[in-house]
């Protein structure tokens, strides 16, 4: 289970964040959908720990992000090159 808690996520150059309070739990499988620009590639740039985020948690299965990035086993992802 993923779980998005108040979440903010900015870019150093951004004043405005690209998300803004967030909040939702992915339990099983779910499909994001969203116009170009929307920040869904963001989102799950913070949820893989690529993006840092202004504020706000991400838990996975109950434990923070935080505490488990850089850990080897516990999240692997495959995105395409751009």
């Amino acid at each position: 289970m993923i779980e998005l808690i108040d979440l903010y996520v900015s870019y150093g150059w951004r004043r405005e964040p690209i998300i803004k309070g967030v909040s939702a739990r992915f339990d099983g499988l779910h499909l994001v959908l969203g116009p170009n620009g929307s920040g869904k590639t963001t989102l799950f740039r913070a949820i893989a720990g690529l993006t840092p985020i202004t504020s706000g948690k991400i838990l996975i299965d109950g434990v923070d992000i935080d505490s488990i990035y850089g850990k080897p086993g516990i999240l692997a992802i495959n995105l395409g090159e751009i």
